[in-house]
């Protein structure tokens, strides 16, 4: 054997109260006394035996080896794992550990890098599998995680243990699988990236008697479907029917067609009423179905829409009458287009089913068949979907806008940290949403850094006054809802305080008609000093009438 001097390196373990708390450290190395040593194995031979050990003073990288008189002679009636395991080596019969690290020159420090069983090679591209588990974990949804890897299908799928106490995975699962693949696919290489998620709820995680996570259960429980995978891709919609019907929600919501399935639930993707109103608005108006009935008075165009105070306007369909929402009462929309029958039937494929059964159908042309076809050609089917940046990007800014109508802080503080961008139509969505934490998700994007990293970023003072079509701001849909917080926030960021709807109703008029008092008091206060043709308290609508003393003239 060498001599001390040497430098035969053992670790030697130091508590936490040394000042080492960083995991990759195992501990001091010091010369060693001839019964133990630990070396790095620089090459091996082909029967596995060590070739070549890392010079003592170099801080090359391989796997760590055990060798001395504390080495046994390998594992109890298992022959097979002994000889993979205990070989021979230029300095005796040694031990190797597969774990990969190497020693720091400067400091003596045994360095460890992960396990050399958890490096395997994606498409050609190698790949540590603790790399990708660091990056997840550093996910703000995810308290620890566990990759598996499949080296026959190529799928990279993901175990997360989710950090919040409580977790409904019908409703929330897509979400976090969106969120968490953004957050992987902004600090890993796009091959690296898992295509498939586990959730499991922070009480269930299985560790072993060590603290460890127990990876043997995990795998066991997907193998008995006690756990299952879960994809952020949606159920490609049918052409014709379907396909329109998906078209009008993309443009509703503000996101890519290929993110709506034919599956999704438009109040699960965080739809309010003015979403279902825009889509109501755009099938009644869609040259390409006949059937349905008489189109002349749907969606609030009819003699109703003064008394429902809703014509060309989006904010005021957040209002309710007689426990309806404003677009749905006074008879303002009618037939199988009616938003009534949109929101009794929320799941895309249940209500195109429905449009079936009451007569509408798809006219089709030449022109059509061509435009379906384009769309054929551009969609992205789900095997393929897994590794395309596009698409996730879609599924990214479908999850953003869904979890703002839905109140769900914790996916979009996950977001935001992970680098996207706040926009307009988020600020909408959370001020539209009925959800009790919509203004913490309001002051959350408000909050935000603009730019994200991203090439253009957007100031804030822009989002706020990001209008829809119907030139609908976060501060109607805010004073709609009654939701006095989201509103003093909004005007707290530079909103305009008389900014006016398609139907020139300001934030005071929606405020009054919200029955909400402290919201009305906001919306006062704000409108206060401006001029009746400003947006002031005295403001007229397209109706000529105006709010005041808590009543609507």
């Amino acid at each position: 054997m060498e001599s001390v001097q040497s430098r035969r390196l053992v670790s030697s373990k130091r508590s936490r109260n040394d000042g080492y708390d960083e995991p990759s450290r195992a501990g001091k190395a010091y010369d060693g006394d001839g019964f133990a040593f630990v070396r790095v194995a620089k090459s091996f031979r082909d029967d596995g035996a060590v070739a070549e050990f890392a010079d003592p003073g170099d801080a090359n990288t391989g796997e760590i080896v055990i060798g001395g008189a504390c080495v046994c002679e390998g594992y109890l009636n298992d022959a097979a794992l002994t000889s993979k395991t205990f070989v021979d080596s230029p300095l005796g019969r040694v031990y190797r550990s597969g774990d990969v690290g190497f020693v720091h020159v400067a400091s003596g420090d045994l360095i460890l890098l992960g396990r050399i069983d958890r490096r395997v090679k994606i498409r050609g591209n190698r790949v540590e599998l603790d790399d990708i588990e660091a990056a997840l974990k550093n996910c703000a949804l995810v308290a620890d995680a566990a990759i598996a890897f499949d080296a026959t299908a190529q799928v990279i799928t993901a175990h997360a243990r989710v950090k919040a106490p409580t977790f409904d995975a019908t409703t929330e699962a897509w979400m976090y699988a969106a969120a968490c693949e953004f957050h992987c696919r902004s600090t890993l290489p796009k091959h690296a990236t898992p295509s498939n998620f586990v959730f499991i709820t922070h009480d269930n995680w299985p560790l072993t008697s060590s603290g460890k996570v127990d990876r043997v259960t995990l795998d066991s429980w997907l193998r008995q479907g006690k756990t299952r995978v879960f994809r952020p891709d949606a159920v490609t919609p049918e052409r014709g029917l379907e396909s329109i019907v998906a078209r009008a929600w993309s443009a509703a919501l503000g996101v890519d067609a290929a993110a709506i399935g034919a599956l999704d639930s438009i109040d699960q993707l965080g739809g309010s009423s003015l979403n279902v109103l825009a889509v109501s608005r755009a099938l009644a108006s869609n040259d390409r179905l006949s059937g349905g009935g008489e189109r002349g008075g749907v969606v609030g165009r009819g003699s109703g829409s003064g008394s429902v105070g809703l014509r060309d306007g989006e904010a005021a369909a957040l209002l309710r009458a007689d426990d309806e929402p404003a677009a749905c009462a006074f008879g303002a929309a009618d037939g199988p287009f009616a938003p009534c029958e949109i929101f009794a039937r929320p799941v895309l494929r249940d209500y195109a089913t429905y449009l079936r059964e009451n007569g509408v159908d798809v006219v089709a042309d030449d022109d059509d068949e061509e435009e379906e076809e384009e769309e054929e050609e551009d969609s992205i089917t789900p095997n393929v979907r897994a590794f395309s940046r596009s698409a996730a990007s879609s599924n990214e800014r479908r999850c953003m806008l869904a979890a703002c109508g839905l109140g769900a802080l914790h996916v979009v503080d996950a977001l935001l940290r992970s680098g996207m961008p706040p926009l307009g139509s988020h600020l909408r969505a959370a001020a539209a949403s009925l959800a009790p934490t919509a203004a913490a998700v309001v002051d959350a994007l408000l909050a935000a850094d603009a730019g994200g990293g991203y090439d253009r970023p957007t100031p804030i003072e822009d989002i706020v006054h990001d209008a829809s079509d119907a030139g609908t701001l976060a501060t109607h849909l805010a004073a709609a809802r009654g939701c006095a917080n989201a509103l003093a926030s909004l005007l707290a960021a530079g909103a305009r305080a008389g900014a006016r709807d398609a139907d020139k109703q300001t934030i005071l008029h929606l405020a009054v008609r919200s029955g909400d008092l402290e919201t009305t008091r906001v919306a006062a206060a704000a409108c206060a000093s401006l001029k009746p043709r400003k947006g002031g308290i005295e403001a007229w609508d397209r109706w000529k009438r105006r709010p005041r003393r808590g009543r609507y003239y």
